[in-house]
């Protein structure tokens, strides 16, 4: 039986999941030609290749540990599983991880795992719909652009009903933290009480960008582009259509991980277009973004531009010698997360994070 069969479901009542931002792909008249130009930005460049290496350090990881999966009933009769670590106590944080593009929960494994063991919180890894344990073809699952926000919304909404005085953080690793970032501006964002990127997307257009994201993803460009202008028409019967394909490697042989993506799961993954008026994050909302020196997709040094217009006020990090899946696992990368959420959540954090807040 597979690990969503064996996974326990969590059934509760149907209602109105937390309103998602609306408007998030970015397609309207308006911004058509802006689109079209960032995405020809994207993809007009000679082939690149992503470096066999890139992925040893997050297959060599200890995945010792790892909780069952688990199934949350979504109320459009949907299923999206999840992984917990914890609890760290009644008064302790709840912190919700979010995978990146072709991800699942799984990848999250040692970063869970350092924030539950030091007793910062107790911790919840999604697999999106169509990734991991949760349902749906792989990469396929999503049927509208804003489905997977307001999946992430409605699981904010059952973690905050479980303990409704507990501080809420957010964290996203790749296309995860773009997700992460759209929720943020959505509604439910006022629920939370921090927010951590790992080497985040930050939406088509952004200079952090690489070009075919250091050779991750192939993308089908004239199928791009016709079902951009389609949606600008209202047409959406294409959506479900391939546009990005990921260079998988020695992961392909896992089947929790998503090989592409359709045109609806590549603009729900993320904040949409990029743009440099966005109202910045709240200040009163904590923000620390990490990244390392050797991404493969991002270009590191192009974060802090970036975060003046998003987050003037986020804590900026750069991991040595530590690449785009590297930092899901790297000890420096870990202490710079643990470290901003005992500072952030101080007295809120679980017994054994103040224990060690005193020993130092």
């Amino acid at each position: 039986m597979s690990a969503a069969g064996q996974a326990r479901r969590h059934r509760l009542a149907r209602r109105r999941s937390p309103p998602a931002a609306r408007d998030e792909t970015g397609l309207t008249w308006r911004t058509l030609l802006q689109y079209a130009r960032a995405a020809k930005d994207f993809t007009a460049t000679p082939s690149v290749s992503l470096p066999a290496t890139s992925f040893d350090k997050l297959t060599a990881a200890d995945r010792s540990g790892l909780p069952p999966a688990e199934m949350f009933e979504l109320a459009d009769a949907g299923q999206m599983a999840f992984r917990r670590y914890g609890p760290a106590g009644e008064g302790a944080a709840l912190v919700l991880l979010i995978h990146g593009s072709g991800g699942h929960a799984g990848q999250l494994h040692g970063l869970a795992r350092a924030i539950a063991g030091q007793g910062l919180g107790e911790v919840y890894a999604l697999d999106l719909r169509g990734h991991g344990s949760s349902p749906g073809r792989r990469g396929h699952a999503v049927r509208h652009h804003d489905q997977l926000c307001a999946d992430v919304c409605e699981f904010l909404h059952f973690m905050h009903r479980s303990r409704p005085a507990a501080p809420v953080v957010i964290g996203g690793h790749s296309a995860g933290g773009g997700l992460a970032l759209r929720v943020l501006r959505s509604p439910a964002g006022r629920r939370l009480s921090g927010c951590f990127f790992l080497a985040p997307y930050l939406g088509l257009g952004s200079a952090t960008i690489r070009p075919l994201f250091g050779g991750w993803v192939g993308v089908r460009a004239k199928r791009l582009r016709a079902l951009a202008l389609a949606n600008v028409l209202g047409i959406r019967w294409f959506n479900g259509s391939t546009t990005v394909a990921f260079n998988l490697g020695p992961l392909g042989h896992d089947p929790a991980y998503a090989p592409s993506w359709s045109f609806n799961t590549m603009l729900a993954f993320g904040p949409g277009l990029w743009s440099a008026t966005s109202p910045p994050i709240d200040p009163r909302i904590p923000v620390l973004s990490i990244c390392g020196d050797r991404d493969e997709c991002f270009f590191g040094d192009a974060y802090p531009d970036a975060f003046r217009i998003l987050a003037p006020h986020a804590e900026l990090a750069s991991v040595e010698c530590c690449g785009h899946w590297d930092i899901l696992v790297d000890p420096g990368a870990l202490t710079i997360v643990t470290g901003w959420l005992r500072r952030v959540l101080g007295d809120r954090a679980g017994p054994a994070a103040r224990t060690a807040r005193a020993d130092h």
